[in-house]
């Protein structure tokens, strides 16, 4: 992939891991960095997919979506575990280890140890990414298997709370999002 190169400096080809998935127009690609790798994410416009007319045999799930869990009709998934209960601790600890060199010494406390306490505090922050993008990959993986169309329920929560007359009768917006891939 050729991307654009800003003016003086010098960037090689971007190697691609995979070949797109989606066949259209390039829109954008983001280059983002996670720990000590660079990620690309690439936008590509495809065509429109008709929306599907609702079928009686359709099964009909309901996700409620929470802070610590995902319930589904079947499934239900907790997204506080004991691995991020221990890693949210390990964040606690790293971040008092870094608070306690800046006030030591607040005009240099850029030292080696700083410096492997802050990738250790980012290797955490990261961990807790991915364990909570698994976790959220796996359970729409299970949501697509099971149901044909997908329908997405968009709530104004915020503006639920300011307004009594909102949070005694909430009115849904809803977004067709598509059909999964089988």
């Amino acid at each position: 992939m050729k991307l654009d190169k800003p003016l003086g400096q010098n960037y090689d080809l971007i190697k691609m891991a995979e070949p797109l998935r989606f066949t259209g127009d390039i829109k954008t690609a983001t280059i983002t960095k996670r720990g000590e790798r660079y990620f690309a994410s690439i936008a590509v416009q495809v065509a429109d997919q008709p929306v599907p007319q609702f079928v009686e045999s359709f099964d009909i799930q309901a996700v409620d979506m929470n802070i610590g869990h995902f319930n589904a009709n079947a499934m239900s998934l907790t997204t506080i575990t004991t691995r991020i209960l221990h890693l949210h601790s390990k964040i606690k600890h790293y971040n008092r280890q870094l608070a306690r060199k800046r006030k030591v010494n607040p005009r240099n406390y850029w030292s080696h140890q700083y410096a492997k306490t802050k990738c250790r505090l980012n290797k955490a922050y990261l961990d807790i990414v991915n364990l909570q993008q698994d976790m959220l990959q796996k359970f729409t993986h299970s949501l697509l298997a099971d149901c044909q169309t997908i329908c997405v329920e968009d709530l104004n929560v915020n503006a639920m709370k300011m307004n009594k007359k909102l949070a005694k009768k909430p009115t849904p917006w809803v977004i067709w999002s598509g059909t999964p891939n089988n």
